[in-house]
């Protein structure tokens, strides 16, 4: 198995084939982490412009108002990174500041800056999903192989058209 930067301490790991380590959280993030060898296979998941899905779990600092919502839904224009895609988001319980995120972009910090943007803090930042590989209940520090249905499904969604997904 591939070993990642020890100041990269990812609480959750996926790992495949084992060499080059995939859209690397922030320490102190969970994330499904892929360690790839294959670095076609590694671009196409992970560069903004091949549209795949990346689905998180936000806590931020307090729940958002419905204007914060929408203009992240429509998309923020952050100082550094430029214009933000739409991204799908919803409060998960009314009570609890936890929102979810899905995105098809994915430049880095987009989360928090965006967050930021609308005057929101970023407390936890947890990446549940990347195209269709999920985290499923690894906890933390655990890793596994992907299964041969697994391999092949993102194989197959990095085949597929972006509006096809």
């Amino acid at each position: 198995l591939p070993s990642f930067p020890a100041r990269r301490s990812s609480e959750l790991e996926v790992v495949v084939e084992g060499a080059t380590a995939v859209a690397v959280p922030e320490v102190g993030d969970m994330a499904v982490l892929l360690g790839l060898a294959d670095g076609e296979l590694a671009h196409a998941l992970t560069h903004p412009s091949f549209a795949h899905e990346k689905e998180y779990r936000v806590l931020l600092d307090r729940i958002p108002n419905e204007d914060q919502l929408q203009s992240w839904r429509d998309g923020v224009t952050i100082a550094g990174l430029g214009q933000t895609f739409p991204a799908v988001v919803w409060v998960e319980d009314p009570s609890e500041p936890w929102v979810r995120v899905i995105l098809r972009q994915g430049m880095k910090r987009q989360i928090r800056e965006t967050a930021l943007e609308l005057g929101l803090n970023v407390e936890r930042l947890i990446r549940i999903r990347m195209a269709d590989l999920e985290l499923g209940d690894l906890g933390p520090g655990a890793w596994r192989k992907l299964s041969d249905p697994e391999s092949e499904s993102l194989r197959l969604a990095i085949s597929r058209p972006a509006e096809v997904r």
